[in-house]
């Protein structure tokens, strides 16, 4: 509910003084009003005393001697009251009482009277008249602790409120995009705060992976998956959430009532059980697997104004269908006899494939086993066939090769292409190659849109993006008071093929540079085969190695600095994040199908 710059006054009481008896006694009675409002005139409002039987005290608050009244806009408030003498031919002057609101706070649009929470009374010669002021927030009118928030008013990049103690203070939030959190010095500007004022409160963090991670682990995913109303949950909506507020001294919480999410296209989208309050939400998409992607904007409101904008791709999750092949030769010699062989056990593969499957979820992308059982037991090169073994899990298998097929093996190496399937994703885990790679893709189609690619581009294209706020925030980003966004370019990367491999061929080979089985190994298992999906489904470094950047694989847009799953050589601790540009590249590539 936002504020509403509103306050109720409630008459309490009168009571007589005694010097009202040099009147005499008889009947008393009173009027009031606030501003144009009056009381005391109607009969269920009558306001009477007959000082005969002793009565001194006359009680307010049944008649219902009470106005709310907008203090947005008003520069003065009056209270009056007057009091008579009832006789019977002319009735005598009490007196009156008059009490001028004039306090003046400036704010943004218009000007705002403050009238100071408190309980008044203000005194004739003959009567007191007590009444109580009481400011609404979010509804509710009490009496608030001091630096609960009262009005807020938009400004440039920020709130600005004020508390019910006439405290007037900006506020910033922001829902950003990237996570981690790249460097508060290379985020765009921020309005100027007073040096007095307290500092921020950051959430900085990505997600810290592990086997058990849900899909949706990583936060302000750039896409926003459509799913049916009863398989919506916890652990597979999108999960959006506040990444910086200042002051800290507003203490949001979780479910904040302070803070409102809404969508557009509204109808679009649904909050998990309906909760669009706080710190953090859970979204996901309305549609159906055939509905075709869109942009949809989220807006958070910070007690009725605007304080944060959120963009991100809405549509339904894409499955990439894969088969992995783990490649083992012969015994090493005594001491070292797993020279030839890689660590990874089928179950060691399926828990890389999950966990990098938490990273492609952000983007609306998810890996999926191979049920085709068909082996392919040609041997390349020639010669007798492959010795292919089935594993308890369809679509993971050992195949024996030769030493010099899983060992030390340039990126070209022509075993790749055993036991592969046409036209899906095919993995292969050796023991190492010449490069000391985790990992490396070598062969993907071009993008059903790379024909603008040409040889001086080294084989990439432009794909422009544009929306409010920028993709990954990159600057001007539109986030105010940033200047407006406009489109970013991004270079897209053309076909990949490293060796003289079928035409119907994809795929990546994963090297025993870690340990498999380790929690510290899984992470970047699944890091590398993440990001060389990125590479199969068209996408270039975020940030490249200054000796080749600006050619093959440089997406040539230099932000975030490290925080990007595609930056060329962080760690997967710290990059984690694809950008509305990139998801947008990869859910259109030839290699990933609707669900």
């Amino acid at each position: 509910m936002p504020a509403n710059e509103q306050i109720r006054i409630t008459f309490l009481r009168i009571e007589l003084s005694a010097s009202a008896r040099s009147i005499g006694s008889g009947r008393f009675r009173f009027t009031a009003s606030i501003g144009n409002i009056s009381f005391g005139n109607g009969r269920e409002q009558t306001a009477q005393v007959d000082t005969r039987d002793g009565t001194m005290f006359i009680d307010l608050e049944p008649l219902g001697w009470t106005s709310t009244v907008t203090v947005g806009g008003l520069t003065r408030l009056e209270i009056q009251s007057r009091g008579t003498k009832i006789r019977r031919i002319i009735n005598k002057n009490l007196g009156s009482t008059q009490r001028t609101f004039t306090q003046v706070i400036p704010l943004p649009t218009s000007p705002m009277l403050h009238v100071r929470q408190d309980e008044y009374d203000d005194a004739s010669r003959h009567y007191t008249i007590w009444y109580r002021v009481e400011p609404g927030v979010q509804g509710v009118f009490t009496r608030h602790l001091p630096d609960t928030v009262f009005a807020t008013r938009a400004h440039r990049g920020g709130v600005t409120y004020t508390t019910v103690s006439g405290q007037v203070r900006l506020s910033r939030v922001e829902a950003c995009p990237v996570l981690p959190l790249p460097p508060t010095t290379t985020l765009p500007p921020r309005p100027v705060f007073p040096a007095t004022a307290a500092r921020g409160f950051r959430f900085p963090r990505g997600v810290t992976l592990t086997t058990g991670s849900p899909l949706n682990s990583v936060q302000n995913p750039s896409c926003i998956p459509i799913l049916t109303d009863a398989d919506a949950d916890e652990n597979n909506t999108a999960r959006l959430k506040v990444t910086y507020y200042r002051p800290n001294i507003l203490r949001f919480t979780r479910d904040d009532p302070r803070l409102e999410w809404s969508a557009a296209p509204a109808n679009r989208v649904r909050f998990l059980n309906n909760n669009n309050h706080g710190l953090n939400v859970r979204v996901y998409g309305r549609g159906t697997p055939a509905s075709p992607d869109i942009d949809v904007t989220f807006t958070l409101k910070f007690q009725g104004e605007e304080c944060a904008k959120f963009r991100a791709v809405l549509g339904p999750v894409k499955k990439i269908t894969c088969r992995f092949n783990i490649f083992n030769g012969p015994g090493g010699p005594r001491g070292d006899r797993g020279r030839y062989q890689p660590r990874a056990t089928p179950a060691d593969v399926l828990h890389h494939m999950n966990m990098a499957n938490v990273f492609l979820y952000q983007a609306g992308i998810q890996m999926q086993l191979d049920t085709n059982t068909t082996l392919n037991r040609r041997r390349p090169g020639g010669g007798s066939r492959l010795s292919v073994t089935t594993t308890s899990t369809t679509g993971i298998y050992r195949i024996r090769v030769p030493r010099t097929a899983t060992r030390n093996v340039p990126n070209n190496h022509p075993w790749v292409r055993a036991n592969y399937r046409a036209n899906i994703m095919n993995f292969c885990y050796m023991k190492s190659d010449t490069g000391g790679n985790l990992g490396s893709a070598f062969k993907w189609p071009a993008h059903p849109s790379a024909a603008s690619a040409t040889s001086a581009s080294h084989g990439r294209w432009n794909f422009t993006e544009s929306g409010t706020p920028s993709t990954s925030w990159i600057q001007p980003s539109g986030n105010l008071p940033d200047t407006a966004a406009g489109t970013k370019t991004m270079k897209v990367i053309g076909q990949g093929n490293f060796g003289t491999l079928p035409a119907d061929l994809s795929g990546m080979s994963i090297f025993d540079g870690n340990d498999p089985s380790s929690a510290a190994g899984r992470v970047e298992f699944a890091g590398t085969i993440a990001h060389e999906i990125g590479h199969m489904l068209c996408l270039g470094h975020r940030i490249e190695d200054a000796g080749i950047a600006r050619k093959w694989y440089d997406d040539e847009l230099t932000f975030p600095p490290r925080q990007n799953l595609m930056h060329f050589n962080a760690s997967s601790a710290t990059a984690q994040d694809l950008d509305i540009a990139q998801t947008k590249v990869m859910r259109t590539c030839s290699l990933v199908t609707r669900y």
